[in-house]
């Protein structure tokens, strides 16, 4: 079983959400999903501008160096380090050297928040995690640069790492179970002969990038009858199928 970081950062914000990524069930994702993404991306490529112009040619690197490259300590700074190991998945938006532990890099990460939120430093332990999964070795601290200014955050991760273990096996739970969490972005309609169509929509979920699903279908399926209840992703309440919302 891989966990991606999109899953983990789906489940801090909505465990639903993080279900219907797992199984990569499609749907619409919504402008302000697309917005924060655009935002996250811009305010990183803007930190690695800021990183690139204080250091010389030759002192980082940009991309995914083997292990034993990084155990040379040749760069100062590495950028975009993509993590494939022991099925947790994840790109490091940097690692910087940290000359005090021989053959050490910290985490780093952007957020483009003024105030850093516990998913945020949660998601950062998930990134940590990762990387003592290819370094064998928990790193004790990373940074996270955060707000227009560019704050530098220094984290602890000691307390941050058990933490995010327990978010993952809850994940694994949520997967073992091979069902949608409880919640009322779900509607279940019942077809003749048993089948079921799960309709999903996005209710509240923090940062929801999901605004309609219906992609979990039985076999052989058959539109539902006129009673069947559906739920109305306008106002959040069931009404039958086929009328105006």
């Amino acid at each position: 079983m891989s966990i991606a970081q999109e899953t983990f950062e789906g489940f801090l914000k909505c465990p639903t959400k993080s279900y219907l990524y797992s199984v990569r069930a499609g749907g619409i994702q919504s402008e302000s999903g697309d917005w924060q993404r655009q935002q996250k991306k811009e305010f990183k490529q803007t930190g690695w501008r800021r990183f690139r112009s204080t250091l010389r040619t030759g002192e980082w690197y940009e991309g995914t160096l083997p292990l034993q490259a990084l155990q040379l300590r040749s760069y100062c700074l590495i950028l975009d380090y993509k993590v494939l190991a022991h099925e947790l998945h994840t790109r490091l938006h940097a690692l910087e050297l940290n000359p005090p532990v021989r053959h050490s890099y910290i985490p780093i990460c952007f957020v483009p928040s003024e105030k850093l939120a516990t998913s945020d430093k949660l998601l950062f332990a998930f990134d940590a995690l990762a990387l003592s999964r290819t370094f064998g070795k928990k790193p004790r601290l990373g940074k996270i640069i955060h707000g227009r200014q560019y704050v530098t955050v220094t984290v602890p991760l000691t307390g941050l790492l058990p933490k995010a273990r327990s978010v993952l096996d809850r994940i694994a739970d949520q997967r073992a179970e091979a069902t949608p969490p409880p919640g009322p972005e779900q509607a279940l309609c019942r077809m003749p002969q048993q089948y079921i169509v799960v309709v999903a929509i996005s209710v509240d979920c923090e940062g929801g990038d999901f605004s309609s699903l219906v992609n979990i279908q039985s076999p052989g399926h058959r539109e539902p009858t006129a009673t069947a209840p559906v739920l109305d992703s306008t106002n959040h309440r069931y009404r039958d199928w086929g009328t105006n919302p």
